[in-house]
């Protein structure tokens, strides 16, 4: 993104939604050429990330390119490598509670075996003695031994269950972060009109062709296939007053589509057709939450201010509250 483009941003301030400044130096001057981090979203000059010339062409060259190369803002690289080393982490302590409810298991198993065994061994000795010895108290004994078996049972339940809790809240750790990084390059787009065409593929080529021609509005510069697949979220009705499906678009990369978030600022001056629609990250279900906390904030406090509107913004997993003031 170019010193104009935001310039021109800039001077919408008060009416967009949010202004983007370098994350290093919070200024909108300066270098001309910027980067934006694939983790935070965030603009930063290349100077100021200590890239050259040279770093940019070929960042926007392999970006272009759709390979695997990510750049990450200093404050990021660092989050990155924590998040990483933990999920190796909660793979490694996933599997090794599998291992170990694996041998607690068996142990159990035995465990119980050799009760039974015990058990079995005590009555016998205690019928043999009460025949010698005639004693009346024929169910005395076998009680005792019953609770002693009950309470190494009740022992081995509970350090079971604690090693099947450990592995369920590992199991769920694991699945987020997959989930997250599945859902990665997706955009979600509310309120597209539904193709009223008779077969599903004119029904699938016209949402496409919506999403190419808004893309072209925004004027990013991508092209066709930086939208891999694009299809309608839940079943389709025949009611009428059933609203439009919601699209979800998977974008080829991570820098397209912070690309598309970044210049969403552009919708209220595009043609009538747009600026009705509403574009969203793809979020797991716990980042929804997340956010519907930062969202119902957001309307507090905008209640109780005279003078500003608060909005969140931000990626999943890094939302802020910001702070607008009302036009009057």
């Amino acid at each position: 993104m170019s010193a104009a483009d935001r310039k021109n941003r800039s001077s919408e301030s008060q009416v967009a939604e949010s202004v983007e400044l370098c994350k290093v130096c919070g200024d909108l001057e300066g270098d001309s050429k910027w980067v934006s981090c694939d983790m935070c979203s965030s603009w930063v000059h290349i100077s100021c990330a200590g890239l050259d010339d040279a770093d940019f062409k070929y960042l926007t060259k392999v970006k272009k390119a759709g390979k695997s190369i990510h750049w990450f803002c200093g404050e990021c690289n660092s989050s990155t490598y924590e998040v990483m080393k933990t999920v190796n982490e909660l793979k490694d302590k996933y599997s090794k509670l599998e291992g170990e409810m694996r041998q607690m298991r068996e142990e159990f198993m035995k465990s119980l075996e050799s009760n039974k065994r015990e058990m079995q061994m005590m009555v016998d000795e205690t019928t043999q003695v009460k025949q010698v010895s005639s004693i009346p108290d024929d169910e005395l004994f076998s009680e005792v031994v019953a609770k002693h078996v009950d309470a190494k049972l009740g022992a081995v339940t509970t350090d079971v269950k604690n090693v099947e809790e450990q592995i369920r809240v590992t199991r769920e750790s694991v699945a987020e972060v997959q989930d997250k990084e599945n859902r990665r390059n997706n955009l979600i787009i509310y309120r597209v009109p539904e193709s009223q065409a008779r077969t599903a593929e004119d029904r699938s080529n016209e949402d496409r062709n919506f999403c190419l021609q808004l893309v072209n509005a925004l004027n990013l510069g991508l092209a066709d296939e930086d939208l891999k697949k694009i299809f309608r979220l839940g079943r389709r009705s025949d009611s009428e007053s059933a609203g439009p499906r919601p699209l979800l678009v998977e974008v080829a990369t991570h820098w397209a589509k912070n690309l598309i978030m970044e210049s969403l600022y552009k919708l209220k001056s595009l043609d009538a057709r747009f600026k009705s629609i509403n574009v969203a990250h793809d979020m797991t279900i716990k980042e929804r939450d997340e956010c519907k906390k930062f969202v119902e904030e957001a309307k507090v406090k905008s209640e109780q201010s005279g003078d500003f509107i608060y909005r969140v913004r931000g990626s999943p997993g890094h939302w802020t509250l910001i702070t607008i003031r009302k036009q009057h």
